[in-house]
């Protein structure tokens, strides 16, 4: 669901970083054909890319460290310990399990007690998993979750090859204040790094675990998930439009109108056919007569692209 006004206007007032006025969309021929006579962009899920890595690892990682399975197995120890540890509002069928295990160390000697928990412990640690409820629920936010792609740059020549095929494509410009009221959704920039964020605190997991706590947020919402990105794929210079589909919904991609005077710009490549040039410039022009036209072109003398206006 859109974001209420309130909410909406105050995440634009205070996001760190606002996006360029004009951000822009790599793609086919056929695709922009598509966009155009459908008025539809399509916003998929994370399952569909090709980036194994983007939104698509394990965001319970911090579970499974050595150093969370360390902390889990001290407070396990110190749960059988001193049942004086153990939280007021410790779950009744978990305080019976842990009472239940410390009374059977209890009767054995005392030699061996401190032997046996440790035990105990550690076995419990390492044999410890995340629920199968918490993997399927956050697969089922993963398939449901609805991404668009933007750049800030339309003279990329590795994003030229990669998304428009090989220059015969086009790139298309969106106003991006447009695009955001429309949906009432606003625009986030990649954060582009080598390491994972940590969505949960691995502690206040395991305390939830072994005392039946209620379970600690799982952070796991769009913002914080989905715009991560490995340091590699920097140069694209990415922003992304993304929401997660209500419960219940099917798919792993959904097709939305967007609004018609957000196209400012139909960029065609180097390679781009002449004939279906015009006939993307005829439909584009319904959306808005003023819609700028350029093209690209190959620098005489430079390895890079020319950008010029031929509206």
């Amino acid at each position: 669901m859109p974001m209420s006004d309130e909410q909406f206007e105050e995440h634009i007032r205070s996001r760190s970083k606002q996006p360029p006025a004009i951000l822009y969309k790599y793609m086919s021929i056929e695709t922009a054909r598509i966009v155009l006579s459908t008025g539809k962009l399509r916003f998929q899920s994370p399952l569909k890319y090709n980036d194994p890595l983007d939104s698509q690892w394990d965001v319970m990682w911090p579970v499974s460290t050595p150093e969370a399975r360390d902390y889990e197995q001290t407070l396990i120890e110190q749960a059988l310990h001193n049942p004086r540890s153990w939280p007021n509002n410790t779950d009744p069928e978990h305080k019976a399990a842990i009472d239940q295990v410390r009374t059977s160390i209890n009767q054995r000697p005392e030699a061996q007690r401190d032997q046996e928990i440790a035990k105990f412990a550690r076995d419990a640690a390492t044999s410890s998993e995340v629920p199968k409820q918490h993997t399927q629920q956050i697969h089922d936010m993963r398939r449901r979750m609805r991404v668009f792609c933007l750049s800030e740059t339309d003279c990329s020549i590795l994003m030229w090859s990669h998304y428009a095929d090989q220059h015969r494509g086009v790139v298309l410009g969106f106003d991006t204040e447009a695009m955001e009221r429309f949906w009432r959704r606003p625009l986030e920039s990649i954060n582009y790094t080598d390491e994972l964020p940590q969505l949960i605190d691995p502690k206040a997991w395991s305390r939830s675990i072994i005392f039946g706590l209620t379970e600690p947020d799982l952070k796991v919402h769009e913002r914080e998930w989905a715009l991560t990105k490995h340091s590699d794929w920097g140069y694209e210079k990415e922003w992304r439009f993304v929401w997660i589909a209500q419960k219940g919904t099917d798919g792993d991609y959904e097709n939305f109108e967007f609004p018609r005077s957000s196209l400012v710009e139909l960029v065609l490549g180097c390679k781009t056919d002449a004939v279906q040039s015009q006939e993307l410039l005829s439909i584009a022009r319904t959306f808005r007569s003023d819609v700028k036209h350029f093209q690209m072109s190959i620098h005489p003398h430079r390895l890079q692209l020319i950008k010029s206006d031929v509206s």
